[in-house]
C-alpha cells in the first residue's frame, strides 16, 4: 500500500495510513487476530512429498454441476494445495483422483487423513498396494486439531478470497460478566466472556441505529457471518435419523443431500 501511494501522492506519513487503516470499516472485518493460548506440537518433515494430508470440503449447499465435494489434497512442508471437484465422497471416486495426483506429484512417503469412511475403505488400501512405501495414517475420531494444516486450507478455500474475517459487533448489555452482542443484522443469541472478542479501536458502528434496525431480532454466529460474507453461509445441515437413512424420514435424503460427518451421532448410514 505504502509504494502504491508514493507513487501517486506525496508527504504521505505512515502515521496517516495508519490511522485510515484503523477507520475503515473494511479493513478491521479483515485483520487477522493475535493468536493466545497453547498450540499443539507441530509436525515438522524436511522434503518434499514426505507427508501429505487429504480432506473433503462439504460444498452440497452450493454445488454446481452436479459437484457436491472437493478433494482437498495437501503437500505438508510446502503447503501445496491441490484440489479436485467430486460429485459424491465415495471411495472410488476418491481413489481415481489419488491415483491421478499420485502419476502426477509422486506418492508421499504418509498419507494423513481423517477416520472417515471414504478413508478408511478397502478401495482405498488396494490404490496403495501400487505404492507399498506409502504408509496410511489417521487422526483422532472428531478431533480436528491433528489435521490442522489442511482444515486451515479448508478454511481458505471454503471462505471466498474477498469474505471478512472478522464480524464487527458492538456490546449490547453487560450480565455478570457475560457480554451481549448486537451486529448488522441482529443480536447474536448467545453470550460471551471477555476474552473471546477482540476489541477495536474506533467507533465502526452505532448501538443506536443498530437497535432501531435489528428489532430485538436474534441470530446465530454462523447465520451473522453468512450475511457479511460474499458467498453467504455454508449452511450445513444436519439429520438425527438413526436407522441407516433409508426412508424419507432422513432431512438430508428429502432435500437431496448426502449425509455429512455431524449426522445421524456419528452411526452407519446409507446416504453417504
Amino acid at each position: 500500500m505504502d509504494s502504491e501511494l508514493k507513487s501517486k501522492y506525496c508527504n504521505i506519513t505512515n502515521e496517516t495510513i495508519m490511522a485510515y487503516l484503523n477507520l475503515c470499516t473494511h479493513c478491521q472485518k479483515k485483520s487477522s487476530n493475535p493468536k493466545r493460548g497453547l498450540v499443539s506440537k507441530p509436525i515438522l518433515h524436511s522434503t518434499f512429498n514426505s507427508r501429505a494430508q487429504i480432506d473433503l470440503i462439504d460444498m452440497q449447499s452450493q454445488n454446481i454441476n452436479g459437484f457436491r465435494f472437493i478433494l482437498n489434497y495437501q503437500d505438508h512442508l510446502t503447503k501445496f494445495v491441490l484440489l479436485r471437484a467430486l460429485s459424491s465422497k465415495r471411495a472410488e471416486e476418491i481413489a481415481n483422483n489419488l491415483l491421478d495426483i499420485y502419476t502426477t506429484f509422486g506418492a508421499p512417503v504418509i498419507l494423513h487423513s481423517d477416520n472417515g469412511r471414504e478413508f478408511v475403505n478397502s478401495i482405498i488400501i488396494e490404490l496403495h498396494s501400487m505404492w507399498p512405501d506409502v504408509k496410511i495414517v489417521h487422526g483422532k475420531p472428531r478431533h480436528s486439531q491433528s489435521q490442522g494444516s489442511v482444515k486451515r486450507a479448508n478454511r481458505d478455500v471454503d471462505r471466498a478470497r474477498g469474505s471478512s474475517r472478522n464480524l464487527l459487533a458492538v456490546i449490547a448489555n453487560v450480565d455478570n460478566g457475560f457480554y451481549k452482542l448486537c451486529t448488522e443484522n441482529g443480536f447474536l443469541k448467545h453470550k460471551y466472556t471477555r476474552s473471546q472478542f477482540m476489541p477495536c479501536k474506533e467507533i465502526l458502528l452505532d448501538l443506536k441505529t443498530l437497535l432501531e434496525s435489528s428489532k430485538e431480532k436474534e441470530i446465530t454466529f454462523r447465520e451473522a457471518a453468512g450475511c457479511s460474507s460474499l458467498m453467504g453461509t455454508q449452511d450445513y445441515q444436519r439429520c438425527h435419523y438413526k436407522m441407516k437413512s433409508k426412508t424419507n424420514k432422513c432431512t438430508c435424503r428429502v432435500v437431496g443431500k448426502l449425509c455429512n460427518s455431524k449426522c445421524n451421532s456419528s452411526l452407519s448410514c446409507e446416504n453417504k
